[in-house]
């Protein structure tokens, strides 16, 4: 039988501390975040924005150092006791599985062949790491660096007194949406809007802003930071429309050429590597003056999250000779263009046979009137009126040609998913057809088991067919909770019981956990929590954790909800007065419970019905939701019933 590790937990924590911060300090895409409590945690930028827990944490200039020194030192497995080399393989190789894929061929080498100590990859990922135990940590290798970083503070201060000009500057990014990320030179990330930046380097610097489902206008600003001083920019969001972003890179072999998407100026060619679009179908006109761009105009479809290469070639226009045309006597032209090529031209309400462009000649003086047809079109102007003389015998018309109609092609999963367009049914999974340009609304039927799509406004332009595929969300049934039996019942989830400690996560437990008692005011089975270790200090708190898994590539833009049926009680802990109730309620890590202020059983004469909007924190994958009490708490709370539903 395995034994747990001769460990005591604080030096567990700073183990754990010490090989995140080398894990995810060589990975490219990951920042240290913090939360209020000083709980550190290794998260992307999009993990980051998905919570609102823990905000980027800026290491001191001293902290960042001493975390290099040691950092920069390599472990010596053959000095670490058995405990200490094995965890440290453990955490490694955990890592490296969750987040590489596969155990890299040094930690490999060092893994021994069976494991001597006991610890699962759960217990791992719920010990805390603090700021302070992080820190420590580090601090305790690096007392030489400290002497070394006095000698440079005292040099520092001599030349700052010397040179007491300052070589940094702040910065103010306003926007009318919070939370945006501000970037320096484009890589560089130094903090977010509406919040001021301090310590931004002298000189001159593009400035830019992401934030996702938005785009920004302008896309950026050239600025000069000019040493203590304050500079405020103002920055407008567009919202993306389908809230998710491809990349669009353009090759073409003239520089300095404008960019079009959608008859949207983007810019000049060789500003930006890639231009973020919306998901779906774009066309993109590529313009420079005195060249022919082939092809003129491109449709190209945009993925999410992958950049698609438009390849373009410019050919350079002849150089018009000078000349002095003199038209002969009697004879005229008009010369009728359109943006849309192939038009019938009508003159004097007669068809001429001919289609645009073309130029009609052998005109006697006189008034023409001339119009344009093409099936599918609408056609502005109407009519042009050219009027041709002796002296001025040439002319010109030109139309705008717009489609009337685009095609459509619309798809559910699954296949069955009734289509109404309009309030009109269409078909059941897949609609391909036209429609006319404008906005439409695109709505689904019911399909047993599946959440119903809300209904989609969608704008149909044209020569941009529109391709919309819809998912149906599967409907949760989530419950979890205690018969009338007394026993636990769980449906398409787990359920765990278990305890916490102050710097302790969920741990599950036989010997400190909830039990289920018979509740003569209810009448019925409940779990009951209060302290798990009646003989130990701290107490441990009573806990509850519930686990399930959802889908990928599904929409998730609808409302989560989790229900609790439960109540306090005016039974105290042993030797408390006054009961005094705090329960503490979490869903993926975030607390959902500050405002929550469970009534008694006893006022009740039984339980009550509380819930959560989990919308800002469900995601796909694993999920938990956890209800435990508290060092606060001292009366007995009671559970029945756990839902989560859609």
């Amino acid at each position: 039988m395995k034994k747990k590790f001769p460990l005591n937990y604080r030096a567990i924590q700073k183990i754990k501390a010490e090989e995140y911060q080398r894990f995810f300090s060589r990975l490219p895409d990951y920042y240290l975040y913090m939360n209020h409590l000083g709980e550190v945690r290794w998260m992307t930028e999009d993990e980051a924005l998905q919570q609102h827990e823990f905000f980027l944490y800026s290491e001191p200039l001293l902290r960042r150092w001493q975390r290099r020194i040691s950092l920069g030192r390599k472990i010596k497995f053959s000095k670490l006791s058995p405990a200490e080399r094995e965890l440290r393989l453990r955490i490694r190789q955990y890592l490296e599985t969750k987040y590489l894929g596969k155990v890299t061929p040094e930690t490999t080498r060092l893994i021994p062949e069976e494991w001597k100590y006991e610890i699962s990859n759960e217990e791992l990922e719920n010990i805390p790491i603090s700021i302070d135990v992080g820190m420590d940590a580090i601090w305790r290798k690096v007392l030489v660096a400290v002497g070394i970083l006095a000698i440079i503070s005292v040099v520092s201060y001599f030349w700052v007194s010397y040179n007491s000009k300052p070589l940094s500057g702040k910065l103010l990014v306003r926007g009318e949406v919070g939370s945006g990320r501000v970037y320096l030179d484009e890589t560089n990330f130094i903090g977010y809007t509406n919040k001021t930046i301090t310590n931004v380097p002298v000189g001159i610097h593009r400035i830019s802003v992401f934030k996702e489902g938005y785009l920004t206008i302008p896309k950026y600003h050239e600025v000069e930071i000019k040493p203590d001083s304050l500079v405020t920019l103002n920055f407008q969001f567009k919202r993306s429309r389908s809230e998710v972003l491809g990349f669009l890179k353009i090759v073409a072999d003239q520089e300095r050429s404008k960019v079009f998407v959608d008859n949207n100026f983007y810019g000049v060619l060789g500003e930006e590597p890639v231009i973020a679009l919306e998901e779906g179908q774009h066309t993109v006109e590529v313009q420079k003056e005195g060249y022919v761009t082939v092809p003129a105009q491109k449709i190209v479809h945009i993925s999410s999250g992958d950049t698609s290469i438009l390849m373009v070639e410019q050919v350079p226009l002849p150089h018009k000779k000078s000349s002095s045309f003199t038209m002969r006597s009697g004879v005229g032209s008009i010369e009728i263009t359109s943006n849309e090529k192939n038009a019938r031209i009508y003159v004097n309400g007669k068809d001429t046979g001919y289609e645009t462009d073309y130029v009609l000649t052998q005109l006697p003086p006189g008034r023409y009137t001339i119009q344009l047809r093409k099936e599918g079109y609408s056609v502005e102007p109407e009519k042009v009126e050219v009027v041709l003389t002796r002296k001025n015998s040439a002319g010109n018309a030109h139309f705008e040609l717009k489609r009337m109609f685009e095609r459509v092609k619309i798809t559910t999963n699954p296949a069955t998913g009734p289509i109404y367009i309009d309030r009109e049914f269409k078909g059941e999974g897949k609609f391909e057809g036209v429609l006319k340009i404008g906005e439409h609304r695109v709505s689904f039927g019911d399909l047993p088991g599946y959440k119903t799509p809300r209904e989609k406004k969608v704008t149909v332009k044209p020569g941009i067919p529109l391709i919309l595929q819809v998912n149906y969300f599967p409907q949760l049934n989530i419950v979890a909770g205690v018969d009338n039996k007394g026993n636990v019942y769980a449906e398409n989830c787990q359920i765990f019981t278990g305890y916490t400690l102050p710097t302790r996560a969920f741990t599950r437990s036989k010997e400190g956990s909830p039990t289920i008692v018979f509740n003569e005011v209810v009448n019925d089975y409940l779990w009951k929590l209060g302290y798990a270790f009646p003989y130990r200090n701290p107490k441990g708190n009573d806990a509850i954790k519930l686990t399930f898994s959802l889908p990928l590539n599904l929409d998730y833009n609808q409302t989560f909800t989790v229900r609790m049926l439960a109540a306090s009680s005016q039974e105290k802990y042993p030797l408390s007065l006054t009961p005094k109730v705090d329960i503490l309620v979490k869903f993926n890590n975030s607390v959902l419970s500050y405002y929550y202020q469970p009534r008694f059983l006893e006022d009740l004469k039984g339980l009550e019905v509380v819930e959560w909007d989990i919308t800002p924190y469900i995601h796909p994958g694993e999920n938990s939701f956890e209800v435990s009490t508290t060092e606060k708490n001292n009366a007995f709370f009671y559970v029945k019933r756990i839902e989560i539903f859609n």
